[in-house]
């Protein structure tokens, strides 16, 4: 992660409900940059949190942090006050991926989720260029869902454990109230935000087609 004397990292957010799309979008889009000379560097931040609970990464947190993390875990979401957290996952994922600041683009997925933490990212040099909006409503992000634990669906549910109804539903009020109004902050401070509506068959490829000149943009900023 930069310091304040350290060049930015540029990136891209991926916003919308859970279930719309945003992992599948992020890993494609990283796996046709391999080999680039001008990388797309894709953080699935739930990943990394579940990653770090089971010892396979290691972000350097600190006990307090690792317990908040298993409350995390449990359908707790991740408020300002332990957004440390996060920041730390980034510092260490842009070390282990070798992230260049110069070439390099960062896809984040899952973080930042509301405004303050939008600030937070900001102060420690992570320069949003453009933000992609999947525009899915919950019912459909509920059938994409349904679908995808089925095995049948557009996503890999896979070693996750908030397939509860509960935990599904809790998301879409956070996502309404809290993570919603990031689209109108990053727009009233001249990121483009580029809206995409997601259907149940919407795929990650065709998202990505709609999206493409607009990652060019900031690739070859």
């Amino acid at each position: 992660m930069p310091s304040a004397d350290d060049e930015p990292i540029r990136a891209i957010l991926l916003v919308g409900h859970s279930n719309a799309g945003k992992s599948p979008l992020g890993a494609l889009l990283e796996a046709r940059s391999a080999g680039d000379d001008r990388r797309l560097l894709h953080l699935d931040f739930g990943e990394h949190l579940r990653a770090t609970v089971a010892g396979s990464f290691d972000p350097g947190l600190t006990a307090a942090e690792r317990a908040f993390l298993l409350t995390v875990m449990q359908g707790q979401l991740l408020d300002d006050a332990h957004f440390g957290i996060a920041l730390k996952v980034v510092r260490r994922f842009a070390e282990t991926r070798r992230l260049d600041p110069a070439r390099d683009v960062l896809i984040l997925n899952g973080m930042p989720r509301r405004v303050g933490q939008a600030e937070a990212c900001a102060a420690r040099g992570i320069d949003i260029r453009l933000v992609v909006f999947l525009d899915c409503p919950p019912e459909i992000a509920l059938a994409r869902k349904q679908l995808a634990e089925a095995g049948i669906g557009h996503e890999d549910r896979s070693g996750r454990d908030d397939s509860a109804l509960a935990i599904f539903e809790r998301k879409v009020r956070s996502f309404d109230e809290e993570t919603r109004p990031l689209l109108v902050w990053y727009n009233e401070r001249g990121v483009p935000v580029v809206r995409v509506p997601v259907g149940v068959g919407t795929t990650a490829t065709d998202v990505a087609g709609s999206i493409a000149l607009d990652l060019d943009l900031v690739r070859l900023a």
